[in-house]
């Protein structure tokens, strides 16, 4: 990203170590140099986009809803409208969420993920405004494949929260035809790491499952998983009606955690190999990182329905002994 030609030259010296210390994973020293940057320069919409970054990687929610906020007012682009969807995504927002992902794929009706995103979060009519902007872009004849792919889903999923079970298979015919044809998914890889992650916890010293030391007060995390359409969002939405209970869809809350302990070996994302490198240190450290993350609901419980969590419900146990998992299996 550009910085703007206005800017010292001491904004810009301490803008680039900030980007280094956020590839180094230094989030901590990083997010100082930027909040110096916008003490110098509040009204740069991408240093406050930056010091967002930061906060986010730091678990800090608030605070960088609150820097990106400051950033649209100053500058909207499709950048910092999609950023603060993703958030409030994540945070289990979907309303709030959807109206950023409109406003950025209005900024920029390339960005496609964010017409999915959209569609996924938002409740629009099929006869709507936004319907109609991702159906014109659907109609121009420059996107990609996967660009094509992911606006046929939207549509679809927009009929389908209408209840217009055809016209939704329609789309979502056409979307999945066209993301077979780019998709390098492999069922037989995956099965065989599947595989390979049961080896490696067979080959732990795997302590016996520990007892639940969770107290009336501090909140706990339920991980919803399963096949798609075998009741997974129905059950999150009921549970989420209980006012000590807060649904966040599917989130990246194992996902990030997972990250948290492969950045102490200097990887981007947690590998099977991993496994047998963990101290109970180091679960202990990014199991507070997780908790850390849903303390910011307020809740007693934290559902989660990440679909595919079933993958690594072995760390999951690790990081958080008091998780609780919610397998589904639908009849037949």
């Amino acid at each position: 990203m550009t910085l703007s030609v206005e800017l010292s030259e001491e904004i810009i010296s301490k803008v680039e170590k900030s980007r280094v210390l956020y590839n180094e994973r230094k989030f901590n020293e990083g997010l100082d140099l930027l909040t110096a940057c916008v003490h110098l320069k509040p009204d740069d919409a991408l240093l406050l986009f930056e010091q967002a970054c930061f906060l986010y990687q730091l678990g800090q929610f608030d605070q960088s809803i609150k820097a990106l906020e400051r950033s649209i007012n100053i500058t909207p682009n499709s950048r910092n409208h999609s950023f603060l969807g993703s958030i409030l995504a994540d945070l289990g927002k979907p309303s709030e969420a959807a109206f950023h992902y409109l406003q950025a794929f209005k900024f920029n009706p390339s960005n496609t993920y964010c017409a999915y995103a959209m569609a996924y979060n938002g409740d629009y009519d099929v006869n709507g405004e936004e319907y109609q902007i991702i159906h014109a872009a659907l109609q121009r004849n420059a996107q990609q494949p996967i660009d094509y792919a992911r606006l046929n889903m939207a549509l679809g999923k927009i009929h389908l929260k209408n209840k217009d079970v055809p016209g939704a298979l329609s789309f979502f015919h056409t979307g999945k035809k066209i993301s077979e044809n780019f998709s390098n998914y492999d069922l037989s890889a995956d099965t065989l790491r599947t595989q390979k992650i049961i080896s490696a916890f067979k080959a732990l010293e795997y302590e016996e499952m520990p007892t639940s030391t969770a107290s009336n007060n501090s909140t706990r995390v339920a991980l919803i998983f399963g096949l798609p359409r075998s009741g997974t969002t129905l059950l999150e939405t009921m549970l989420n009606s209980h006012a000590d209970i807060q649904g966040i869809g599917e989130s990246k809350l194992l996902s990030s955690s997972l990250e948290h302990l492969a950045h102490q070996f200097n990887e981007e994302m947690f590998q099977i190999e991993h496994l047998t490198k963990c101290t109970a240190q180091d679960w202990k450290n990014s199991g507070q990182q997780m908790i850390g993350q849903v303390n910011y609901y307020g809740k007693r419980w934290i559902v989660d329905k990440q679909l595919f969590n079933y993958v690594w419900l072995g760390c999951a146990q690790k990081l958080n002994p008091d998780s609780v998992f919610i397998d589904i299996r639908r009849n037949p």
